[in-house]
C-alpha cells in the first residue's frame, strides 16, 4: 500500500470515527443481534433482553427509544430504571447520546 493509499485510507477510518462520535444516531455502530431483537419486535409486543455487563442492552435501547420519538413526533415514551441516580447516570446518559444534534439544542 502506498502513502497515498494509507492516507486515504486513514482519512476514511479517522472520518467515520469523527462521525460515530458526533452523531452515534446516524451513524453509530450496531451490533449484530440488536437486528435479532428488532425482528422479533416486528413479531411481538414484548421483549425480554438479558446479557452481561456491556452487552449493549441499554445501548440498543437507548437508541430505539430515540428512533421511536423521531418517527412519532408528539409520542410519551416511559423507561424505567431502578432508582433516580441509576436512571441520571446511565439511562438518561445513553439516550442523549443518540439524541441527534438538532434535538440537544432545543432544550426542555
Amino acid at each position: 500500500m502506498g502513502a497515498e493509499k494509507l492516507l486515504e485510507y486513514w482519512e476514511s477510518r479517522e472520518g467515520a470515527i469523527e462521525r460515530e462520535q458526533s452523531d452515534p444516531y446516524r451513524y453509530g455502530t450496531e451490533l449484530p443481534h440488536w437486528k435479532m431483537a428488532d425482528e422479533q419486535l416486528a413479531d411481538h409486543s414484548e421483549l425480554l433482553i438479558l446479557g452481561g455487563n456491556r452487552s449493549g442492552k441499554s445501548e440498543y435501547c437507548a437508541k430505539r427509544v430515540v428512533e421511536c420519538l423521531i418517527k412519532n413526533p408528539g409520542a410519551v415514551i416511559w423507561c424505567f430504571t431502578t432508582s433516580v441516580q441509576n436512571s441520571i447516570a446511565h439511562q438518561q446518559a445513553a439516550i442523549y447520546r443518540y439524541l441527534p444534534k438538532e434535538f440537544k439544542k432545543q432544550g426542555r
